[in-house]
């Protein structure tokens, strides 16, 4: 009967623990959500996915808080920043040619000479201390460099229980491990000074002619025709920030990986045996003290069950890019003043 109800109970906890998989399936928000948290932790802001479209001077409308009074009229610009890509939430409104700036900077800032003899990473000693004579075209916006550590990030939970009693026992055990990678080998940089920027926008924000694309009306209809018309309903609770692009970060090869596992078991185990007669025989008449032998026991009834399932995802990215893609970016931001209207 034991076995059974055992066979029963691993029927059930199957149907309850182990039908659906326990690695997902990886979609395109997480992945774009792992991306971003990953760049983010090196300080700067993300692009994803990295792009060579993406200069210093791009002017972007973001959505920096996106709830519809209804709580049931919730649309996909309601979710965290970390799980929507850059594109999905922002819109491109216009370029502020920063060049001027960059090639007065260029005049200025030394240049210095390159590491001698260097090969897969190796540098020699004794370098020049001194800027080099011959400077590139200061005409020319040139890259320059910047090092970033790798970023891993492994999220992992395990989960173990186990009953039992004097005739059986089981037990329940999951785990969940996800990995994601970010590597950066090399990355190069060009750009201005944030109070450069700033000023830049200021007066191009104060010009009769391009004053109405610094406005929250402008950049709401904007977006209304790229993201969502319930941007410009009365009752969606709209914030929109100004960003001026001064800083981006570019690389000619990228190294990422997102990994999922997981696994579900479930162990059962019955220890059931036919015991003696538990009363003690009647005596033998004439033979007070004396009772018949016992009787053997039959032999011992057990069932053990393991049931158990694994899966795994992975998606790996490992490319080095014909030119230079642009990864993160630093901007300098306005908050825009949503303009009052009354609901219809």
């Amino acid at each position: 009967m034991w076995p059974l109800l055992l066979l029963v109970l691993a029927i059930a906890v199957y149907f309850a623990f182990l039908r659906n998989p326990p690695a997902e399936d990886l979609t395109a928000d997480e992945v774009a959500g792992s991306w971003n948290t990953g760049i983010a932790r090196l300080g700067i802001s993300p692009v994803y996915p990295a792009s060579e479209d993406f200069y210093v001077g791009d002017l972007w409308a973001t959505i920096r808080r996106a709830e519809d009074a209804d709580p049931d009229q919730k649309i996909a610009s309601a979710k965290k920043d970390n799980n929507s890509t850059w594109l999905g939430k922002s819109v491109r409104l216009d370029y502020i040619d920063l060049r001027p700036v960059m090639i007065d900077a260029n005049h200025k800032q030394p240049v210095f000479t390159d590491t001698s003899n260097y090969t897969n990473g190796q540098a020699s000693n004794g370098e020049t201390l001194v800027e080099n004579d011959k400077r590139p075209d200061p005409n020319q916006i040139a890259l320059t460099l910047a090092a970033f550590p790798g970023v891993t990030i492994t999220r992992q939970a395990k989960i173990n229980s186990s009953a039992g009693w004097s005739l059986a026992s089981f037990g329940l055990s999951a785990g969940d491990k996800r990995t994601d990678e970010i590597r950066i080998p090399v990355a190069e940089t060009y750009g201005v000074s944030a109070g450069a920027a700033f000023n830049m926008l200021a007066d191009w924000c104060a010009k009769k002619e391009t004053t109405y694309r610094c406005t929250d009306d402008y950049a709401r209809h904007v977006m209304a025709f790229s993201i969502s018309e319930q941007i410009l309903k009365p009752n969606f609770q709209t914030r929109i920030q100004l960003q001026l692009v001064y800083r981006v970060f570019m690389t000619r090869e990228i190294d990422e990986s997102n990994e999922i596992n997981g696994v579900r078991g479930v162990d059962l185990q019955s220890n059931v045996k036919s015991a003696a007669d538990p009363h003690t025989a009647a005596p033998v008449q004439g033979k007070p003290d004396e009772s018949p032998p016992a009787q053997p026991s039959e032999p011992g009834l057990g069932l053990k069950t393991t049931v158990s399932l694994a899966d795994g995802h992975a998606i790996a990215l490992h490319q080095v890019f014909q030119r230079p893609l642009v990864f993160g970016y630093r901007a300098v931001s306005i908050d825009l003043t949503p303009v009052k209207k009354d609901a219809k």
